[in-house]
């Protein structure tokens, strides 16, 4: 019993040094460190590469300084370094958008300017409240459905960042385990491997060590999110604060089992087919709905709702719906319990057909 379960561990050695020695998943691994660096530094990159404050020139006073986001100065001269010039002069406001920074926040300044309109009118006319209530604004409700995902610019922005590079390390790392199982179906080495061990075996081995080499690749895309959330400074790091602990470690569970799924699923195409290529273009095929779960994702920043929510109860479609919606808490303590036994009731499964195929066509 000791000796089969030696054999078994050098076999996972061998697949794992095997997957880890190709250039292409080295390369996976430093994009997803590096990506995942840029994603939790930006504020840090953005202050070195760009200026990060639109700057307001304005003969009048806006009440700008309030806003992280900009600058006022007052001094003509420096109008033609603005992004925005605002001039006062006949009763009238002049806005004048000077580059593209400038084009992204002009609305906030038109506010600002009609907020002057406003508390010029208060000051000076003597109006009936219910139309003083209206020039205000204080006549407006707004009641927003506890079900509509209420996510600021950075936040969405962050999010859709975040899920693009697990996507691209699960696309990368997926396909190419299946054309390693693919090139190495005939290969000595697994011939060899196979005079010691079983069929059985040798699939667990290499289930277990394309699972390391996928869980290594995310640490590598969690290292500098980890050094982000513990540094908590806005100035220098992205801010982690709307992700719970709970939250984190729940979509870390999910994503863990249908990333083995996919696996599983990439090593059974690798064992049925003679050419890598073909590995390649059959695994792409079976990314179909982890495709479909993406772009319907980073479309809509919410989870499947309506005729459609079973879907996030089927791992591969509800894959990174899911992923937001524990991240965010937009599930019930019901709802994330279904998302996790079907995480791993699909598990067993695809891991029982997977090593029916694998076994028969190796």
């Amino acid at each position: 019993m000791k000796t089969a379960s030696l054999k078994i561990k050098n076999a996972i050695k061998i697949r794992t040094r095997n997957i880890l020695v190709s250039p292409a998943i080295r390369f996976t691994l430093v994009i997803a460190f590096i990506a995942s660096l840029c994603v939790s530094f930006f504020p840090l990159l953005r202050k070195l590469f760009t200026s990060d404050r639109t700057v307001v020139a304005s003969n009048v006073a806006l009440s700008l300084e309030d806003s992280f986001d900009f600058d006022l100065v007052s001094d003509r001269q420096q109008a033609e370094k603005s992004d925005i010039l605002v001039l006062y002069e006949n009763d009238i406001f002049t806005i004048e958008v000077l580059t593209q920074k400038g084009y992204s926040d002009y609305l906030t300044v038109i506010d600002k300017v009609n907020r002057l309109n406003v508390e010029e009118v208060l000051n000076n006319a003597d109006i009936r409240p219910d139309i003083l209530s209206r020039l205000a604004g204080s006549n407006i409700i707004v009641n927003i459905d506890k079900d509509v995902t209420q996510l600021d610019d950075s936040i969405a922005n962050f999010i859709m960042m975040l899920t693009f590079i697990f996507f691209f390390v699960m696309t990368l790392l997926i396909t190419r385990i299946g054309v390693q199982v693919a090139f190495e179906k005939n290969n000595k080495v697994t011939e060899t491997i196979l005079t010691s061990i079983s069929r059985e075996q040798l699939y667990f081995s290499q289930v277990v060590s394309s699972t390391i080499v996928t869980a290594l690749s995310f640490i590598s895309a969690g290292l500098p999110i980890i050094a982000a959330y513990l540094i908590k400074d806005p100035d220098l790091a992205t801010d982690f604060s709307f992700f719970t602990a709970s939250g984190v470690a729940l979509f870390l569970f999910h994503i863990v089992f249908v990333s083995a799924a996919l696996v599983m699923c990439s090593i059974a195409i690798g064992s049925m087919v003679r050419h890598g290529e073909d590995a390649n273009t059959m695994t792409v095929i079976v990314m179909l709905p982890i495709m479909v779960s993406y772009i319907y994702y980073i479309v809509t920043l919410d989870i499947f709702k309506g005729a459609l929510t079973f879907l996030n109860y089927i791992p591969f479609l509800g894959l990174f719906p899911a992923f937001g919606g524990i991240l965010r808490g937009s599930f019930s303590i019901l709802q994330t319990v279904m998302i996790c036994v079907t995480d791993v009731a699909f598990f067993a499964a695809i891991y029982i057909a997977a090593r029916r195929i694998y076994c028969r066509r190796l």
